[in-house]
């Protein structure tokens, strides 16, 4: 029964990964047991299942007893995505910051010794902001949940009744689990990239005793950013930690993400039509550098191409953006005729 599944679905949800092929397989087996003990005549079958999951309780706690330990910074609702989100940003910035390290390496081979002290230095700041992101957000949808509506997207109330159990994820509306963990990753590497090696984005010319690098930004400008794109991260990091704990697409965690598309879209654009930000020398480096040769009108042509390449950018975001955006309309678009 489809009822049976979605409990099955809001106990399997918070207990680890690992754990959940055989808790479920138990749960399943304990419903049946008490199914049969609640059997007599004149009942129907909903009747009785309706008293079998009203004695086993809230799925929520009946999942804290399935883990055998309480843990209360984070509660029991939510304490496996937490774990999960958790783990996966301390992961993202190890590879983000090792990746920082070898690009420094390999463009000042040099380095040596001062590169690896800077490299565990900013390895142990960021772990412990990551790790103060991460809580704070938990926290903030732990304690203030119900108020913002956080806590009833994923279907978890004070006072639980049978009714509150959050609808079966379709197959149009699940959340592989992968593709919020993809998405925090990138999102870490993209930031952490530009705030500590934007000067090596750009064209690298390695010969016999040293390597050259031109930027394709000025990396004074894009400090003006650098705080914008962090607060943007921690919001993204905020939406796939929702989509975490949810496994499926509901239409506030569109919502959020339409948002979020139209906010990334509105700063790119501020930052594509900012001249400041790009290297304007660029093409002079070019030559300076021997990579390329440009004479006369070709050089002016390139230079006036180079000057206005951002408006081909501002094209491709946008139309990315669109796309997303009714993709994302057609999903909501979909669950209001499944609902009918």
């Amino acid at each position: 029964m489809e009822i049976i599944d979605r409990y099955v679905y809001a106990v399997i949800q918070r207990v680890p990964q690992q754990q959940r092929v055989e808790i479920e397989k138990e749960l399943r087996g304990l419903i049946e047991d008490m199914r049969e003990d609640h059997a007599s005549e004149g009942r129907t079958e909903e009747e009785i299942i309706e008293d079998v999951l009203n004695e086993l309780g809230s799925p929520y706690e009946l999942a804290a007893g399935y883990r055998g330990y309480k843990r209360y910074l984070i509660g029991p609702e939510w304490i496996e995505s937490y774990l999960v989100v958790l783990k996966v940003v301390l992961f993202a910035i190890t590879i983000g910051l090792s990746a920082v390290l070898a690009i420094d390496l390999f463009v000042d081979p040099f380095e040596g010794l001062d590169a690896f002290i800077g490299y565990f230095a900013s390895l142990s700041s960021a772990y412990a902001q990551g790790f103060a992101w991460v809580t704070l957000i938990f926290l903030f949808i732990e304690y203030k949940g119900n108020k913002s509506g956080l806590k009833k997207l994923a279907g978890v109330k004070k006072e639980w009744k049978l009714e509150d159990l959050p609808s079966l994820p379709t197959e149009k509306t699940r959340i592989k689990r992968s593709q919020p963990i993809v998405a925090i990753i990138f999102t870490i590497l993209v930031v952490m990239l530009f705030t500590f090696s934007a000067q090596y984005i750009g064209i690298i010319r390695l010969n016999d005793e040293t390597t050259k690098v031109i930027s394709f930004f000025s990396v004074d400008a894009l400090q003006i950013y650098l705080p914008f794109m962090w607060i943007l991260a921690a919001f993204s990091i905020c939406k796939e930690g929702v989509k975490l704990v949810t496994g499926r697409w509901t239409k506030t965690i569109i919502v959020m993400q339409i948002l979020f598309n139209i906010v990334w879209f509105l700063l790119a654009l501020i930052m594509l039509k900012d001249q400041s930000l790009w290297n304007m020398t660029f093409l002079d480096e070019l030559m300076q550098a021997g990579l390329v040769f440009f004479e006369g009108d070709m050089f002016q042509t390139s230079s006036e191409m180079w000057q206005h390449w951002t408006k081909i950018l501002i094209y491709i975001v946008t139309i990315i953006v669109i796309i997303e955006i009714v993709v994302l309309a057609v999903k909501v678009y979909g669950m209001r005729n499944n609902k009918s």
